[in-house]
């Protein structure tokens, strides 16, 4: 959970279809070493755990080439956070005065989190 870049290296940071594999702590540190990597913003594309998104993962076996791959999305959404969870776990980590946390949810049960440096300077 330490990334090998010095502090401010790139200007954003993406975690894509990733965060609902960490637990509230490591999801923070992860969130925490990110913003120390990067110069504006922390983005992350994840699921939202919903009983619609279950079932659909689902009735998809039957079309699905893969069981393992099956197996990995019926995991991965009753691992995958709802965005106030995923708010709290960010919130808790990071001091509130030093970053800006909008969440939106998009189609399919995906949520897209920025995490913004309030402070941020571009070089």
């Amino acid at each position: 959970m330490q990334l090998p870049f010095g502090d401010a290296s790139f200007d954003l940071i993406s975690c894509n279809l990733f965060a609902h594999h960490l637990d509230a702590r490591n999801l923070g540190g992860f969130v925490k070493e990110a913003l120390r990597v990067c110069r504006c913003a922390v983005l992350i594309n994840d699921l939202v755990r919903h009983p619609v998104h279950l079932g659909l993962v689902y009735i998809s076996r039957p079309i699905m080439r893969s069981r393992v791959a099956w197996l990995d999305g019926v995991t991965s959404v009753r691992r995958a956070y709802v965005p106030e969870e995923i708010r709290g776990m960010i919130a808790s980590a990071c001091p509130s005065d030093e970053i800006r946390i909008e969440i939106a949810r998009s189609y399919l049960f995906r949520m897209g989190v920025i995490v913004r440096k309030v402070n941020s300077h571009r070089g």
